[in-house]
């Protein structure tokens, strides 16, 4: 899953959680998350944190890609 399939599940439950004005702080707020942090997170400045990603059913994974490639041969 991308960053971006994360901010994406991130939107929908804040969608989902409330209805009006200031859905995204009351998110935030239920969540004890900073709505400083949601907002960065929202926007693409930050990475989603450990709290977000839980609170959406998520945790972030790190993997490593090993890839090969040609070297020039010596003369």
């Amino acid at each position: 899953m991308t960053q971006d399939q994360v901010i994406g599940l991130i939107r929908k439950a804040i969608w989902q959680h409330a209805t009006g004005a200031g859905k995204q702080g009351k998110w935030a707020a239920d969540n004890d998350i900073s709505p400083e942090v949601l907002s960065a997170v929202l926007c693409g400045k930050k990475m989603p944190t450990p709290a977000i990603c839980a609170a959406v059913g998520v945790e972030r994974t790190i993997e490593r890609l090993v890839t090969y490639r040609k070297v020039k041969e010596s003369t």
